[in-house]
């Protein structure tokens, strides 16, 4: 039985083609057996008469010997052979050439692509010459190769009128198998799941009908885009028009329509629209139902869902609703347009109305609108402007780049209404394409209209969580009835454009990170194996409540898949048989229990069958939905890579009260005895690491433990390196309610005549000896290193100690760690290249990955009052092959970690990188590959270090941090250096640096001799953005300046200002005529560099003071979101601290956003010392009281009691 799942990607020619290694690779990932592809004609021919296979055997080298087969498009047309169709002869050689040259390589041929369609087919669309085209088409082809399959050209939605033309003009003859391409919306509702079936039986029926038998059916594209600018034009007017009509703010919530009976809501969850609108307002789901007792007073806003259908069944209540005074928000092309109407089960459905009563509806609410189609003259895409005036309230809105579709106009208005527009037409300011209708006459109300088509409101675009939702459900309702193939559009996504949604169908980023589609293909391929034979049984439950799905696969385990085709449902859940696995649509893992609640996010249930062939069965029982019970104690343990895991072995204990280790399992935790049957307990912490297994938790009772050297091995100095997986985390952390402190003693021993010093926790090795999926949290690491005091009495210096050891932590190196509640200090060692640091992650043959570090507080790590840039509170070791980055596998190389919401002082520097980690693997910096992979350091507080942030690696992110006191504040590379290049692609944004000598620096990164690869210009692709400079050097010199770029002392140094990105930042007690950044070997005030074009929205201010909110504890810490930086002109509003963010998206992050506040705090919402770190809200300025409040880890904050749980979110 072959595969059924395959993919649409545009391998030979296409964006795919630059990346075929790795897109086939991650197909191969996924188990995907197929791959869709077109064998361009005028690649193949070009010039007329002159043929080319070389670019499509190198391809197809690659995806045989990746075990994965081809569907081929034949097509498409070509200048010499224009249209097709009227002169074949040229098409059928192209045919037989291509055929005859790869018959023995390509067995599936599919003819043309959405025929039906004009822009395909060129010709107008027809029936009988495509079935004309595809019998001299297959003669051809069955003549070259007879045991070749002929695939029907894939039809752009599901046309039966078309397809039943063809197979009366006698297609069916000739075609192996039928194609479709069945867009749509989220099968989102059990409406939407029977139309989708119903669909695929009356293809199937009309093959069998017309062709006597019954042919396999393919489904050779579907797909869902996510635009990044989905929703947002709809969302960025309805804001505007908000601000508008409430200067003072919404009173009262906003009614957004979620209603699953209702098909244009479906995926339009509170959830969703508060992604999309900036309001503060509270929002509130409505389902029509609701609308007849919708009190504007309560709800003065009512946003429809953003597309030209309207509920024409509830018009009455909702024009009385307006009258009555509530503002309605219908936006997303032309306003009640189609016409919907509910049906007696309830479901709402769209009638084929035309504009004529569209616009009928329209004047029913004194809306009057004319488009080209009714109005002689008018333009037919009329290209849109914003409303003079009203600039700065629509920045964010791209009109440039929208067109509209009709104009509004004040026809139908009363005296005392009238029309405000938003949006108006480029040629002519008097023309509405968007505006508000205020109603002052006998209505009280206002309707917010556009007539510009929002990509919201398409059926085939959706926010990107929602496409893997969409396509597991299709996919597997798909080849669960009847569908042989499906291929999913597309692979790889081009998004060059955030706009168009055609550059966003693919279910991996162009940089080829999974999107949720590709997750969601993974885990269904997991679950539902190629081979896997369907199973009898009703789809929908009796209730209609659930949908289920069973198959047999081909390893003799059943399978469920049970999703809710609404809204959440809680059942009771009976099991019977070994449950082997259990996860969700996108692959992460699900806790079965007696009660489940069930959504729209499939969940797989995977049973073994017992030895004596007895089935396995999951029943899923009716019932009245109610809170789940609580679950059982767990630990949760996560890293930045990895979601919850609960804990699945067992749990031992260090407790060195007790004279002997109990390996009996007699350990009584209450009375720290024996006698009991809690388990295993241990005097040493190495003794119970030695006896660990990957899953076990090892609680540390409270007191001091004096140990040193601690290794993760099996057999404690030999052995095995402990490694766990992402499901079977090792856990060290203090027993709930107690401290444990592992005091290394500062010891030393002489050992072959050398002084050899110790850290506290050490594990190092060859190749692959490294620990992985550890997790250390809620205790205290002290003494690692040598004694400040030598045996002879006298006081030491740095430069006495050898070179190496003298850590908290030392790993070499380490993948998937996390270090949660930490307090790590008084660690010492010399100045050498390998120096004391707190936490230190080395390197062998590859550095650090998906390390986690968190809630910690780091102090006096290093020496005491020493500024050795080689003595560090945590240090990642990041010369993995950084003098010739080309050699560079990323894939060993130092990335994706994070430190967060850490206390760091009293240091030589807070967080170091040793070395220069380069991802972007070319000089210019184009290569964007990695741009995920780089490391974030964010919502620091660091204080009184030499160098507060030390960062070295291409695609870092140092954000929201407040360094104060420090020699320098941030600072990308390290002179004198010698590495290959400067750093590329750097992101420093919303940072507060106070009383720091040099506050942000790029430094070149390389030494003159050194540097042999390229001559200038250097492009830095620097960016710093949002952040306050406070109380900085008065010169801008290179060794002191509150900003500098590439700067050197004497020799000029020539930059490529185009990729420097300096925007939105304060400097704070200086004038704006001061020199303030520094740039190669010039200085430049604020105004020089704003006049040069590379420096925008820069500020300064002489009081620095006024910026924060008091002068002590965290108020000394926290800016004032009112604090005016520049002041209104005209209509422009005040700057200040709150608003005057750069916003918007990240350049090339996706789904990372760009804050509209200035430096390290918000300034809105602010919990103060109730902040809450399993939450980590990052827009809640409570985190300055929490990272500052880790100065009572130990005395007051200790290891959780109830549950014993430490929750750690994943910080993406």
């Amino acid at each position: 039985m072959e595969s059924p799942y395959g993919v649409y990607a545009d391998i030979m020619k296409g964006q795919e083609n630059a990346f075929v290694p790795r897109n086939l690779e991650l197909m191969r990932q996924a188990d995907l057996a197929w791959v869709r592809c077109d064998f361009y004609w005028d690649t193949v021919e070009n010039p007329p008469g002159t043929w080319h296979f070389d670019h499509i055997e190198k391809v197809l080298d690659q995806t045989e010997a990746r075990g994965l087969k081809l569907l081929v498009i034949l097509g498409y047309t070509v200048p010499w052979a224009r249209p097709v169709c009227d002169d074949p002869e040229p098409w059928l050689e192209y045919v037989r050439r291509t055929v005859s040259h790869f018959k023995d390589r390509v067995k599936h041929w599919e003819i043309w692509n959405e025929q039906n369609l004009k822009h395909f087919w060129v010709a107008d669309p027809d029936p009988k010459a495509y079935a004309q085209f595809l019998k001299i088409t297959y003669e051809t082809i069955k003549k070259i190769d007879p045991a070749a399959v002929v695939v029907y050209g894939g039809l752009a939605g599901v046309p039966f009128d078309y397809y039943e033309k063809t197979l009366q003009a006698g297609a069916g003859r000739y075609l192996d198998v039928m194609n479709i391409h069945p867009y749509r919306g989220g099968l989102s509702t059990a409406q939407e799941i029977r139309r989708f079936l119903s669909d695929l039986r009356r293809f199937h029926d009309l093959t069998v009908k017309y062709c006597g038998e019954d042919k396999p059916l393919w489904i050779t594209e579907m797909g869902w885009s996510t635009p990044p600018a989905l929703g947002r034009h709809s969302g960025v007017l309805i804001d505007a028009a908000l601000a508008r009509l409430f200067p003072q703010g919404v009173p009262g919530k906003i009614a957004v329509i979620y209603d699953p009976l209702y098909p244009p809501s479906s995926c339009l969850s509170t959830e969703v629209w508060r992604k999309i609108l900036r309001t503060s307002a509270e929002l509130e789901a409505v389902r029509i139902a609701d609308l007849k007792t919708l009190d504007p007073a309560k709800f003065p806003v009512l946003i429809l869902p953003p597309t030209e259908s309207f509920p024409t069944d509830a018009q009455d209540e909702i024009r009385a609703y307006v009258r009555d005074g509530g503002t309605l928000a219908a936006l997303g092309g032309i306003p009640f347009y189609y016409r919907m109407t509910v049906g007696p089960d309830g479901v709402w459905t769209r009638g084929d109305d035309n504009s004529a009563t569209g616009l009928s509806l329209a004047q029913t609410f004194r809306v009057h609108w004319y488009a080209w189609w009714t109005q002689e003259g008018t333009p037919r895409r009329p290209q849109s402007a914003i409303a003079p005036g009203l600039e700065t309230l629509l920045k964010d809105y791209p009109a440039e780049k929208l067109k509209g579709q009709a104009f509004f106009a004040q026809k139908l208005l009363k005296q005392g209404d009238s029309l405000e527009p938003l949006l108006v037409y480029a040629e002519d300011s008097t023309k509405a394409i968007a505006g508000i209708y205020r109603f002052r006459s006998d209505w009280k109300g206002n309707i917010i209209l556009n007539t510009i088509e929002d990509s919201m409101g398409c059926s085939n675009r959706t926010l990107e969580p929602n496409q893997g939702i969409y396509l597991s459900q299709a996919i597997l309702l798909a080849v669960s009835f009847g569908v042989d193939r499906f291929f999913p559009y597309e692979f790889q996504a081009v998004e060059h454009d955030a706009v168009d949604p055609e550059h966003h169908f693919g279910i991996v980023h162009a940089d080829l990170t999974p999107k949720p589609g590709y997750l969601a293909y993974r885990a269904l391929t997991k679950a539902r194996p190629a081979g896997s034979v369907n199973q009898p049984g009703e789809l929908f439950a009796a209730d209609g409540k659930l949908c289920t799905i069973s198959w047999k696969r081909p390893d003799g385990q059943a399978a469920y898949a049970i999703w809710s085709p609404a809204d959440p449902v809680t059942k009771n859940v009976g099991i019977s048989g070994e449950l082997t696995d259990a996860f969700d649509c996108h692959g992460s893992e699900v806790k079965v229990c007696d009660r489940m609640t069930f959504s729209q996010k499939i969940t797989y249930f995977i049973f073994r069958s017992d030895e004596q062939g007895k089935e396995p069965a999951l029943r899923v029982e009716s019932g009245a939905a109610q809170q789940p019970a609580p679950p059982p104690d767990a630990f949760v343990l996560l890293s930045n890579a990895n979601k919850p895991k609960e804990i699945v072995g067992k749990i031992l204990y260090a407790d060195n009260t007790l004279r002997s280790d109990l390996t009996d399992g007699t350990y009584r935790a209450e009375k720290r005895s024996g006698g009991g049957s809690d388990g295993n307990a241990y005097t040493t912490i190495q003794a119970a690491i030695s006896a660990m297994e990957a899953g076990d938790v090892l609680l540390l009772r409270g007191g001091t433990f004096k140990e040193r050297n601690v290794r993760l091995l099996r057999n404690g100095k030999s052995g095995d390196v402990l490694k766990g997986t992402p499901e079977k985390w090792f856990t060290v952390q203090s027993y709930p309610g107690e401290w444990a402190v592992v005091d290394g003693g500062h010891h030393e021993e002489t050992i072959d005549g050398k002084r050899i010093v110790f850290s506290v926790f050490h594990q190092s090795g060859a190749g692959e000896r490294f620990p992985a999926y550890w997790r250390f949290a809620y205790f205290e690491v002290t003494g690692g290193g040598p004694a400040l005091v030598g045996p002879d009495g006298k006081v030491r210096t740095h430069a006495d100690i050898q070179p190496i050891g003298g850590n908290g932590f030392f790993l070499w190196p380490g993948r998937h760690i996390v270090f949660d509640h930490l307090y790590v200090h008084g660690n010492y060692g010399g100045s050498g290249p390998n120096g004391g640091a707190g936490i230190k992650i080395m390197n062998e043959n590859g550095g650090a990955q998906d390390i986690l570090v968190t809630h910690c507080r780091l102090r006096d790590n290093g020496w005491p009052g020493e500024k050795n840039q080689n003595l560090q509170n945590i240090v990642f070791f990041t010369d993995y092959a950084w003098g010739n980055f080309p050699k560079i596998d990323i894939g060993r190389a130092a990335v994706r970690n994070e430190v967060r919401y850490c206390l760091l002082e009293d240091s030589a520097v807070g967080i170091k990188y040793k070395g220069t980690q380069y991802l972007c693997l070319n000089h210019e910096g184009t290569d964007m590959t990695a741009k995920d992979a780089g490391d974030r350091l964010h919502h620091n507080i660091v204080r009184d270090c030499g160098r507060g942030l030390l960062f070295c690696q291409d695609f870092g992110q140092a954000y929201n941090n407040i360094v104060v006191g420090c020699d320098v504040g941030i600072e990308i590379g390290s002179p004198p250096a010698t590495g290959y290049r400067e750093l590329f692609h750097v992101a420093v944004y919303n940072n507060t640096t106070i009383d720091c000598k040099t506050n942000i620096v790029q430094w070149k990164g390389w030494s003159e001799k050194a540097c042999n690869y390229r001559t200038p210009p250097f492009h830095p692709h620097f960016h710093a953005w949002n952040n306050i400079v406070v109380n900085a050097a008065s010169e801008a010199s290179a060794d002191r300046a509150p900003l500098a770029i590439l700067p050197t002392y004497t020799k000029p140094v020539e930059i490529d200002f185009k990729t420097v990105h300096v925007e939105n930042t304060l400097f704070a007690g200086r004038s704006p005529e001061q020199p303030t950044i520094r740039a190669g070997s010039a200085s430049y005030s604020v105004a020089d560099a704003m006049k040069a074009g590379w420096g925008k929205w820069l500020w300064t201010c002489p009081d620095a003071a006024a910026l924060f909110s008091g002068k002590q504890d965290a108020a000394a810490w926290k800016t004032r979101g009112d604090f005016v930086i520049s002041a209104a002109v005209g209509d422009r509003p005040a700057v200040t601290v709150g608003n005057g963010g750069k916003g918007g998206d990240h350049p090339y992050l996706p789904r990372v956003r760009i804050p509209d506040y200035v430096g390290a705090v918000p300034s809105g919402k602010c919990s103060g010392a109730a902040w809450d770190p399993a939450k980590a809200d990052p827009d809640d300025a409570g985190w300055v009281d929490y990272v500052l409040g880790l100065e009572r880890l130990g005395a007051t904050i200790r290891s959780p009691a109830k549950a014993w749980v430490s929750q750690v979110k994943n910080g993406q």
